[in-house]
């Protein structure tokens, strides 16, 4: 199964909201579509709006998203979602709203228990020192080096 970060052109109610981060959202029962945004310094929105021509808002109707979407200088909006055929009929739909569409492995996107492990080290204050992971973990540096690098790979690719 492929994922496809895309890229699109945000629409004029997020573009208008001058929003900073996207934190999530929302399918209402009259369908439209809740963003809730942060617009500011700290400060969370939420905009309400039909989405009949916004490709987000059709997306999330027919696919499921990876990650959250991630506002991209101000006027893009960047994700992951499943590939699937609705999903590819909707991107050649929606025209020069798509920036970009780069497939991307699922399993690229899955953190196994021990890179796991190994984030919850670094955030539980151990730092990121190979040296003190390996002796948490106990493994070689080499080894949590690696562990480290494919966990940090993962969660990037995971931001969109």
């Amino acid at each position: 199964m492929r994922a496809l970060r895309v890229t699109l052109v945000g629409c004029e109610a997020l573009r208008r909201a001058g929003a900073r981060a996207y934190l999530g959202y929302r399918l209402l029962d009259d369908g439209r579509i809740e963003h809730v945004l942060v617009r500011g310094r700290r400060r969370a929105v939420r905009i309400r709006v039909r989405c009949d021509d916004c490709v987000l808002g059709r997306l999330l109707k027919a696919s499921a998203l990876v990650s959250m979407p991630v506002i991209v200088e101000g006027r893009l909006v960047r994700f992951l979602v499943l590939e699937t055929r609705e999903v590819e009929r909707l991107l050649r739909e929606s025209g020069d709203r798509v920036v970009s569409v780069e497939p991307v492995e699922v399993d690229d996107l899955v953190l196994t228990e021990r890179q796991r492990r190994v984030l919850r080290l670094a955030a539980d204050g151990g730092g990121l020192s190979p040296s003190r992971i390996a002796a948490r973990l106990g493994v070689t540096r080499q080894a949590a080096q690696k562990l480290l690098r494919a966990a940090l790979r993962k969660v990037s690719a995971l931001l969109a």
